[in-house]
């Protein structure tokens, strides 16, 4: 599990659906729904101009790899 700030959504989903296993936002009630390829749900997070706080459980290790070095290169 990690927990991440995004500044540039429209970038991290790029990121995201390039992941070839599922990428899980774990929601606020425990909850978790995989966000990779999923349309209606990466509108929703694009839906606000702030930055996102996202806890995110990523199964396979290079996805997970993929991810950290986009958030570490974003700040």
């Amino acid at each position: 599990m990690i927990k991440i700030i995004i500044f540039n959504t429209n970038a991290f989903l790029e990121v995201v659906n390039k992941c070839k296993s599922a990428v899980y936002l774990i929601r606020e009630n425990g909850g978790r729904v995989n966000i990779c390829h999923n349309p209606h749900l990466q509108e929703d997070l694009t839906y606000e101009d702030t930055p996102l706080r996202l806890t995110l459980e990523i199964p396979n290790v290079s996805d997970y790899m993929k991810i950290v070095c986009f958030t570490t290169g974003e700040i």
